[in-house]
């Protein structure tokens, strides 16, 4: 279980690193918004989990058969996978989304110095 809060936590880390650019560069404000809801299902998932382990260590202070254990470790186990699944594809759209607008200003930005190139070359004509 440690490990897998420790993975969770380099997850949220790496998260944290690759859209805090984001915020930077003036991003669009939908992408803000999939990044908000993004991460209130990261929150509502960790909260899940954080659930499950508690139930997990209840189930194991009771005596319940090994077969029951499994049972429901499996199912707990399932769920888990699958909403992790959920949250990489997740995330795979939202750095789709992030190249995208990252692509969109970089384009912005090459327009603007070509509009200041411009801008000097006539102020250069005008001063003469």
């Amino acid at each position: 279980m440690q490990n897998a809060l420790h993975d969770f936590a380099r997850f949220r880390i790496r998260v944290r690193l690759q859209f805090g650019l984001g915020s930077w560069l003036g991003l669009g404000p939908g992408f803000g918004q999939k990044l908000a809801n993004w991460a209130g299902t990261v929150l509502k998932m960790r909260t899940t989990f954080c659930k499950l382990c508690r139930f997990f260590d209840k189930l194991q202070s009771t005596v319940v058969s090994n077969e029951v254990r499994e049972c429901v470790l499996l199912v707990l186990c399932k769920r888990l996978v699958d909403s992790l699944i959920s949250v990489d594809i997740q995330l795979d759209d939202l750095m789709v989304a992030l190249e995208a607008e990252r692509s969109k200003s970089a384009a912005l930005d090459k327009k603007q110095r070509k509009f200041d190139q411009s801008l000097a070359e006539e102020k250069a004509i005008s001063e003469r």
